[in-house]
This record gives C-alpha cells, structure tokens and sequence, in this order.
C-alpha cells in the first residue's frame, strides 16, 4: 500500500474539526467573469505657465478631459534641469564648492496643495505634507522604494557626495581655461519627477472618478507649487569664517537668498562662464535664467463596454471617500491643550511638531529638534589632553605620544541657549474628549511606533511623525471600513501634549519695558513668551474623515457639508 494512503485511513474525533464535511479543495480553482473594459493613459496640460518662478509660488490648473469613461490613477510630472556646482573663489587661497542639493522628498514637498474641485466645490484638498506621511505610515519597504525613486527622493538628486560610491567627493564642476563650457559635464542631472496624487480614486480601481457621470459638470485638479528657492540648498559659501572657525564640511546647508548674487539659480543651471569665479561679480549676468519645467499630468482612464457605460450614466453613484482636513498651530509652547474643529466621522489623526526656522535650510520634511534631520548636532569629540598616555583597541596599540586616535568622547550638555541633541519634539500625548480622557498620558513611542505596528502596513520610520487611529487598519489601498468616531457628539476635542523641553533661549530677546501711565516711573519689564527663543515649534495635525461623494442627474457632490 503506498505511505500516502496512510493519512486517508488515519480518521479518528479529532479530524472533524479540519476535514469534517469540507467546504474547500486545495485541487480545483474559480474565477469570476468580468465586463470587458480597456485602458489608456493620457498626457493632460494646462494653458499658460508650464515652468516653475524661482521666487514666488505657483499656480496650475488642469481640467480633466473626458477621453474615457473613469479617470483612475494620476501623476503630476516636473521636469528638474541639468545642474552645474561651481565653485567660488572667495579669496586668492579659498576655493569653496556650491555643493547643490536638490531637498529631501522632493517630490512631495514641491507640492504646496493639491485641490481637486468639481464644478468649483472642493472635494478633497491635502498638502504636500498629506502626501508624504500616507507613504510614511502605510506603503511597505518595497513600495516606498519605488514611490521615492518615482519622486526624486534618491542620493542622486539629494546628497550626489555619496551617489553611486562617491564616498562623500561632491562633483564640483571647473572651468578650464582652454576648455568649452559646452562639454562641462554636469554635477546633476536632468530628472524627471512623476508624483502619485494618490487621491481616493487613484489607490483602488472600484474607486475610479467616474467622468461619464459628470455630464453637466467639470473635475479640475488645481496645484499650488513651492518657489524654486524652497526646492534646494547650497553651502554658505560666504560665510566669515574668521568669526566663527569652523571646518568647511560644517560649514550651514542653506535656502539660497536670490538677492544676493552669488546665491542665484542661474548659476547652478548654466556651466561656469568663467574659471574663477568671484564674489560681487555677476558671471552669469548674460545667460539664461528660466527653465522649461515641462509641469503636466500624466492619467489612465478606462473605457468602459456600452452596457456598463449606460449603467453608470443614467444611475445615481455613491462613494465612500476619505476628506482631509489639516490644522497649524504655531508657536506652540513646552506644555499645553490645543483643540480641533472636529466634526463628522473621523476615521485617523496624524500629526507632528516642527521647528519655525526650518525654512532656513529648506529642511521642509524635517519633524524633529535637530538642524539637519540626519545630523546629531553636537557631535563626538576626540579625546585629547597634554600628557601622554598608551590606548589600547582589540586590534592596534598606539606608542605613547599618539594623542587619541580611537577615543572619542561625548562633551558637556549644552547650555540653555544652544541647541541640544534632544531628537524628538513631543514627549508625552493625552486626548481629551468634553474634559475626560479619551487616551491618557502616553509616552510619544506609543504613537510614533506601537499605534503604526498594530495598524500600519508602512515601515513607519518617520522620526515626528505620529498617529491615532480608531479603525483596525490605515490601509489606503483597502475600500472597507473598519472603525471611526463620530464627534459631532464632542462639544470640545483636544490633544493635550508634552514636550522635552523649550527652545534654547534668544539671549538678544527683547525686553518691553512698562511704565506707570500716570507718573512714566519704570515699574517692570515684558517678554512676549513665544518670542524669548531661538526659534519656536508649531504643530501641525492631519484629519481623516469619511463622506460620501454623490453623483446624480450629471451633477457631483458631498453628501455631508464640511
């Protein structure tokens, strides 16, 4: 008898609980006809502007042509020009690099808002900031990869020091001499951005925005984009540092002021006129300084069979859609409650503090207490003292008289008017429902880490970034509801929150003086609280909420008001 047939007589009690009257097979299959359908992907543009200003914001509306029947995923492509990093030659013996960067996440962070309107009624509107912390919390390893390569969020464009084993050699460009400025290879290349919007009818296919419903009306996505100047850092190659000495690796990583010559776009987008150049010269005064963004939309739309079409024609359609709505709260202090505006079905919160100086370095991603995201700020010292000492590691002895080369040291604490290594903003999170505690005082891994393990699927490694779910999953991807909290029954909601501590102190703060209105005798002096620091903390909160989205009679809508 073969061994296999073994398992078919072994039957006893116990096997009724996994084969007793079967309602599986793991030896036959079923699949489900579909209606016949055909895609296509579109390039949409819009009349007018196509390039990015380098001061001032922009603005670019694009009405979705009705090719197909349902619109379904969508794409806003920026094109980023060639870049050229000169250097500067400051002095007869200082030559400093530029050293461009394009930022982190730019893909994201270039958006300022998204708005996606019918007939002029706002439907869904989220920020550059919405954009990226949906990845941050729900896309996994693998689908980030690909959402940053997709976004320019790659060493290439941002740190092109340490792109393809550089090992930290910036590729300056120098003009010789004897050579032509149209052979300079460039230090970064022409890239093309494709930023998913990832709206509710972008992520599933049953969500596709039905166009053949809009018979009486029009969807327009509308875009706000960031200036040029808010899109890239340089080195301060005019910083003095015979003030203040410092290596020139650390020298500041800076948002470029365009009214200073030497900080100009149109030196980074033309190859070096000259060999060397110099301060308060304008090299570049007769070259180009525009660039042909190329900014489109690039959308599928699905055909559908004529029955199907006439089916979503002539019935009413609901959708199930996400609404997002953000909050700012600034100069928010060590300590307080701040309430929202809440109302309606509120499916998750995410929120994060982020210092008021970030424009600065253009560090737009940038959600904890550090100068640099990445960057300790006060970093280890090597160990050094006068007299001579032996150091042992497990693999070299050094003689007496080597000072240190294997020690290093952590330094003292900063004093309270330097920055500290403090990472994280938020120290403790309470919410607060009509006075009474909905969550209780929680340390901030709670919902930067333990809230994203239960009901994330992202890798969730966003340090700042922190979220409150009431459903069972945050999964964009996933049409099904499961789990909300309806606050209009809340006449107050709150965030009660903690964090590790102020700002260092401004000690050029100015004081106000107060005197007796009648008699002018100085009796004291004043401080606004907020304008005491260095810098301050707003707090910034990002709303998810549930509606539904009618289209009826060639018209569209929300069924709620906001």
């Amino acid at each position: 008898m073969a061994g296999g047939l073994l398992n078919l007589i072994a039957l006893g009690n116990q096997n009724i609980i996994l084969t007793g009257n079967p309602t599986k097979t793991f030896f036959k299959s079923t699949y489900y006809k579909y209606t016949n359908f055909g895609l296509q992907k579109f390039r949409i543009d819009q009349t007018g502007q196509m390039e990015l200003d380098v001061t001032k914001k922009s603005s670019y509306s694009f009405k979705m042509q009705r090719y197909g029947d349902l619109l379904m995923d969508t794409y806003l492509v920026v094109k980023l020009p060639k870049i050229w990093s000169p250097l500067l030659k400051y002095d007869a013996n200082d030559y400093r690099p530029y050293e461009f960067k394009w930022i982190k996440n730019i893909g994201c962070q270039i958006i300022e808002s998204v708005n996606i309107t019918v007939n002029g009624a706002t439907i869904q509107k989220f920020s550059g900031h919405y954009l990226q912390n949906i990845v941050e919390r729900d896309f996994d390893a693998h689908k980030k990869a690909l959402f940053d390569i997709m976004t320019g969020n790659i060493s290439e464009l941002n740190d092109p020091a340490n792109y393809n084993n550089r090992n930290n050699n910036y590729p300056s460009v120098y003009k010789n001499a004897s050579s032509d400025i149209s052979g300079i290879e460039p230090s970064i290349n022409e890239y093309n951005l494709y930023i998913p919007i990832n709206s509710w009818f972008s992520m599933n296919s049953i969500m596709a925005f039905p166009l053949i419903c809009l018979q009486y009306s029009e969807l327009v996505i509308n875009f706000t984009l960031r200036p040029i100047m808010e899109l890239f850092t340089i080195k301060d190659v005019l910083y003095n540092n015979s003030v203040n000495p410092i290596p020139y690796n650390n020298f500041p990583q800076i948002q470029p002021n365009q009214n200073i010559i030497e900080y100009q776009f149109k030196r980074f987008i033309n190859p070096p006129p000259l060999s060397d150049l110099q301060p308060n010269v304008d090299s570049y005064k007769d070259l180009p300084t525009k660039i042909n963004s190329s900014i489109h939309l690039i959308c599928t739309q699905c055909f559908l069979a004529e029955e199907e079409r006439t089916h979503f024609a002539k019935n009413t359609q609901n959708y199930l859609i996400r609404e997002i709505y953000e909050y700012k709260f600034e100069r928010v202090i060590k300590s307080n409650k701040i309430k929202l505006e809440s109302n309606g079905l509120i499916k998750n919160w995410m929120w994060y503090f982020q210092r008021s100086d970030v424009a600065l370095r253009n560090e737009w991603s940038n959600y904890t207490n550090w100068v640099y995201e990445n960057k300790i700020p006060n970093d280890l010292q090597k160990f050094a003292i006068a007299q001579n000492f032996k150091y042992y590691n497990p693999q070299f002895s050094y003689a007496i008289g080597d000072i240190s080369k294997n020690i290093y040291i952590t330094g003292n604490s900063p004093s309270l008017n330097d920055q500290t290594n403090q990472c994280e903003i938020m120290k403790n999170f309470a919410l607060i429902f009509d006075g009474k505690y909905r969550e209780t005082d929680f340390d901030s891994a709670i919902f930067s880490k333990l809230e994203k393990y239960s009901k994330s699927n992202g890798i969730c490694s966003k340090v700042g970034l922190y979220s409150y779910n009431f459903g069972l999953s945050t999964d964009p991807f996933k049409q099904q509801p499961n789990g909300a909290l309806n606050t209009n029954f809340f006449k107050t909601i709150e965030f009660e929150y903690n964090n590790y501590s102020n700002p260092p102190l401004d000690p050029s703060a100015v004081f106000t003086t107060l005197c007796d209105p009648d008699t002018q005798v100085v009796i004291g002096t004043s401080k606004d609280p907020t304008n005491i620091y260095k810098y301050y903390y707003n707090l910034y909160v990002i709303e998810e909420k549930y509606n539904v989205l009618v289209f009826q009679n060639g018209l569209a809508g929300l069924m709620f008001a906001s």
